[in-house]
């Protein structure tokens, strides 16, 4: 049998970032600002698709300058619009390494209409730009499979010669943002030669870790603006990558049918990497105290009997779990996966907007890990054998993500009362499923024939979530939460830390100032406008020196002496005698220490 080995290059592009960067396309702010796109931690991150897109802008420049690449190899290694292969280029978030100071301004920025020589009507913006001067940012890079080393190294001297073309990234580049020196470093080259495993095991615990954001958007006919990703793998989505992975390796043969029959591939959920996870039974009810019960086989009389009024888990509003949470087993456990939404841009050749080309997609974080049992009913096959190796050491690719196998070992639950039974995966709907001992949800499953450009009739199912009250083979897990209360989250979720952060905003006024009545600076009364709180922040501008600062609270304070304000003078003397004495760095704390007092106090004496 012919056969070919695979080729996957890493490594990273590396920024020595110089002077402001900005990019938006995360959360909306108020009207007239913009924010900076940040990370969980709050630090600056540009995203993966607008690395990706700069490049092969670079790219394309260089296919008209006789540099030995085309336009085909091109679209091979960044992607072609509309078409269903995907990139073999993969690129994380290009996000900050270490950097302590502070990062984050305000710029305003206006328009001026030329014929009247004044701002143009709501073009006076606020910007959230980071100061990066230093500073080093990293995105890491995923480069194949390739079928031939050629190939491989024709691919990483076009990544390395396109990001010679580019001087940083981000918005308004044109106008000195995002400045900095691009390099590409490719320092892990790896060979897959084909092979076979022996001792292959009847059940396969398999868990794949995402190491880029995962794009999972449904081939669905029909145009929308927010684009949702399913929060898991499902099993034709795996099966489709191992087929076609089987084609590369063994070029001129496909699986048989019978072949294929006798591996059973699973939907992957969502999990940590100490256990699997599934999506939650449609039994499993969340309250506004982000409580969880599992009411299979109690009802609310069984749940109130004996209980307090005040700890009745009925005392607020109760809803099913939803989507974006899965369950574990041992113990039965609530994860909550990390999704974001960004801004979409797509644009042609001449820099504008594609049609239908700006839209919201929702994208699963990198590092998220899916698991399932992958069953081999015939292990000493040959065939069994082969496809072994092949989910062993051959990373996933779907839906232009690429994954790596993380090493576990976990077993299908067995351990409940045997009389329910949770639907993991799709089963077609018969009436013999319902009865009194099911709680079934039907769903229909839509699919889109990209060959024939039409949509393929909707199948009737029993959705996951659904609970039965005996076992299908490959499609029920008995699960062990069933009738559990109280159980865990793995980690607050995401409503819970929101409410929590509103109440703190409710309780705020029992900060004190220490510009109210008993505080340090009472006496002094260094109660000011929050426009003259603005004039303070311009001495917080990196760019500022201590000398000039020096000189504008000299005129400061001399034309406030003049105009008898008292306590703008000893503000501003004040802050002189820090700069004076302790130097800039102090001098700022001082000011960022004031205008926190200012603000509680300003809000603590609001009018109601």
């Amino acid at each position: 049998m012919e056969t070919n080995k695979l080729y996957l290059a890493k490594g990273k592009i590396e920024v020595k970032a110089k002077g402001y960067w900005f990019t938006s396309g995360g959360e909306k702010g108020p009207f007239g600002f913009y924010p900076h796109l940040k990370d969980e931690n709050g630090k600056p991150v540009f995203p993966d698709t607008q690395i990706h897109g700069d490049l092969r802008m670079a790219a394309n420049w260089l296919t008209g300058l006789n540099s030995g690449f085309d336009q085909p190899f091109v679209e091979k290694v960044f992607g072609k619009g509309g078409e269903s292969d995907p990139a073999l280029l993969k690129i994380t978030d290009l996000e900050l390494q270490d950097c302590s100071k502070d990062l984050f301004e305000i710029k305003p920025r206006i328009r001026i209409d030329d014929k009247k020589g004044t701002v143009e009507k709501h073009m006076l913006v606020d910007r959230e730009v980071s100061f990066l001067d230093g500073c080093t940012l990293e995105a890491q890079v995923y480069l194949g499979y390739f079928k031939t080393s050629e190939e491989m190294e024709k691919a990483v001297k076009l990544l390395e010669e396109s990001a010679k073309f580019l001087s940083g990234f981000g918005g308004f580049r044109s106008r000195g943002y995002g400045r900095g020196e691009v390099s590409v470093k490719i320092d892990d080259k790896q060979e897959i030669n084909p092979g076979s495993s022996d001792d292959v095991p009847k059940e396969f615990p398999y868990m794949a870790k995402a190491l880029v954001h995962f794009r999972n958007r449904e081939v669905d006919p029909g145009k929308t603006q927010r684009l949702s990703s399913v929060q898991y793998i499902a099993s034709e989505q795996l099966r489709a990558w191992f087929v076609k992975t089987w084609n590369d390796i063994y070029p001129k043969t496909w699986p048989s049918f019978e072949e294929m029959a006798s591996i059973s591939f699973p939907s992957l959920y969502p999990c940590s990497e100490k256990s699997p996870a599934w999506i939650p039974p449609m039994s499993t009810l969340k309250n506004e105290d982000n409580k969880v019960n599992d009411m299979r086989g109690k009802n609310q009389d069984d749940a109130d009997r004996g209980k307090d009024e005040q700890e009745n888990f009925f005392n607020t509003k109760t809803k099913g779990l939803g989507q974006g949470y899965f369950v574990t087993n041992e113990p039965a456990v609530t994860e909550k996966i990390k999704t974001e939404y960004r801004i979409r841009n797509s644009i042609d050749g001449l820099f504008v907007t594609r049609d239908d080309g700006l839209f919201v997609q929702e994208l699963i974080k990198k590092h998220t890990c899916f698991s399932g049992i992958i069953q081999f009913k015939k292990p000493g096959t040959d065939f069994s054998k082969k496809a072994y190796f092949i989910l062993n050491y051959v990373k996933p690719v779907i839906k232009g993500a690429v994954f790596e196998r993380v090493e576990t070992e976990f077993k299908l639950p067995d351990n409940n009362n045997g009389k329910s039974f949770l639907v993991v995966e799709p089963i077609n709907y018969e009436n013999s499923f319902i009865s009194e001992n099911n709680q079934v949800t039907l769903d229909s499953i839509r699919r889109y024939n990209t060959m024939l450009g039409r949509p393929r009739r909707s199948r009737i199912v029993i959705a996951p979530c659904s609970i039965l009250s005996a076992p299908v083979e490959n499609q029920t897990i008995a699960w062990a939460g069933f009738g559990f209360e109280n159980i865990p989250f793995t980690e607050k979720p995401e409503k819970e830390k929101k409410c929590i952060q509103s109440d703190a905003d409710k309780d705020r006024k029992k900060v004190k100032s220490r510009l109210e009545k008993g505080g340090e600076w009472e006496k002094k009364n260094w109660v000011i406008t929050r426009s003259q709180a603005g004039l303070l922040r311009e001495y917080l501008h990196p760019g500022q020196e201590p000398d000039q600062i020096l000189n504008n609270l000299r005129d400061r304070i001399e034309k406030y002496s003049a105009k008898s304000q008292e306590k703008l003078k000893s503000l501003l003397s004040d802050i002189k005698k820090e700069l004076e004495s302790k130097g800039i760095e102090e001098m700022q704390k001082f000011i960022r220490q004031y205008l926190d007092e200012l603000a509680i106090y300003l809000f603590n004496n609001k009018k109601q």
